[in-house]
C-alpha cells in the first residue's frame, strides 16, 4: 500500500468522464472510475488508511479476506434457504407437482381438503392420508387398526423381516395388512420415480416386524406373554407403542378434519386398548 501510495503520489491522476466522453449509459459504469478517483486521494492522504503501518497487515488482511469469505458463503446458504430460492428449484417444483398429481395441492397452489388432512399427521403423511381416504382403516378391528399402523413406529428389524405364515388365519390378517400399506407406497413411489424424486422406500420406515406383538397387545394380552412370542427388546416394543398412541392422536384428528365420525370413534377404541398397564407405566427411562 505504501508502495502503490509512493507510485501514485509522483504520478497525475488519470481522469475519465464516461459520461461526457462516451455514449456509454450503464450507470455502474459511470460510478466507477468515481469510485476508484476517491480511493485513490484517499490512499494519498496520511491520515487515513493508518492500518498499512501495522507490522501485521498481512496477517491481519488475510483474517479479514476469511471473515468476508465465510460472510459471503452465510448469505449463501441464506439465500439457497429462503423461500425465493426453495421457488426456483426444480426440486421443489416437482415435489410441488406430484401434490397436486396426488390432489394435495390445487392447480393455484392451494392446499386443498385432501392436503388438510395430510397436515394432521407428522410422520409419513402422503402413505397415512392415502390410508385414511381410501378407507383402509374403515373395516377394521381397533386390533387391526393399532398392527396396521404400528408399521410407522416400528424401529425394530428382524433379520431380513418378518415373514407371516400365510397358512394361519393371523397369518393371512398380518399379510393383508401389510400389503394395504405396501401397494400404496409402491403406487407412491412410482410417481416420485416418475419424477425423479428421491423418497423414503417403505424399508426404511415402515417396518412389520412388531404387527404381531401390537395385535396382542391391542387384543388384552399381558406384556409377559407377548414378549415369549419375539426376541424384539422390551424398550423397542414400549417405544413402538408409545409412538403409536402419538399416532391415533393423529389419525383421530385427521378423521374430525374429513368428519368421519366412526373413524374418529375407532381411533379412540384403539388409544384405549393399547395405553394400558406396563407400557405407560411411569419409569426412568420411558415418558409418555
Amino acid at each position: 500500500m505504501n508502495s502503490l501510495a509512493n507510485e501514485w503520489a509522483s504520478e497525475p491522476a488519470l481522469t475519465v468522464e464516461p459520461e461526457s466522453e462516451t455514449s456509454v449509459v450503464n450507470m455502474d459504469f459511470i460510478e466507477l472510475p468515481s469510485t476508484v478517483k476517491m480511493l485513490r486521494q484517499n490512499l494519498l492522504n496520511p491520515t487515513l488508511y493508518s492500518a498499512r503501518h501495522c507490522p501485521e497487515l498481512l496477517e491481519h488482511a488475510e483474517k479479514a479476506s476469511e471473515t468476508w469469505a465465510l460472510r459471503r458463503k452465510i448469505h449463501e446458504l441464506e439465500f439457497d434457504l429462503s423461500t425465493g430460492a426453495l421457488l426456483l428449484s426444480d426440486e421443489y417444483k416437482d415435489h410441488m407437482k406430484m401434490l397436486t398429481t396426488l390432489g394435495y395441492v390445487g392447480k393455484d397452489n392451494i392446499v386443498t381438503f385432501k392436503g388438510r388432512v395430510a397436515c394432521e399427521i407428522h410422520h409419513r403423511e402422503i402413505l397415512i392420508a392415502e390410508l385414511l381416504l381410501e378407507n383402509k382403516l374403515h373395516d377394521r378391528s381397533p386390533a387391526e387398526v393399532a398392527a396396521l399402523l404400528s408399521a410407522f413406529t416400528c424401529q425394530y428389524k428382524q433379520g431380513d423381516g418378518i415373514k407371516f405364515n400365510l397358512d394361519t388365519d393371523e397369518g393371512k390378517l398380518f399379510y393383508q395388512l401389510k400389503m394395504d400399506v405396501v401397494d400404496l407406497s409402491e403406487r407412491i413411489n412410482k410417481l416420485a420415480s416418475d419424477l425423479r424424486l428421491k423418497i423414503m422406500e417403505v424399508g426404511d420406515e415402515v417396518r412389520f416386524d412388531l404387527v404381531p406383538v401390537v395385535y396382542d397387545w391391542a387384543m388384552g394380552k399381558p406384556f409377559s406373554e407377548i414378549m415369549m412370542k419375539t426376541e424384539c427388546q422390551e424398550g423397542l416394543i414400549v417405544r413402538c407403542i408409545q409412538r403409536l398412541s402419538e399416532l391415533c392422536k393423529d389419525v383421530r384428528n385427521a378423521s374430525r378434519i374429513i368428519g368421519d365420525q366412526d373413524l374418529y370413534e375407532r381411533m379412540e377404541m384403539v388409544s384405549s386398548a393399547i395405553k394400558r398397564d406396563i407400557v405407560f407405566a411411569a419409569s426412568l427411562y420411558t415418558t409418555v
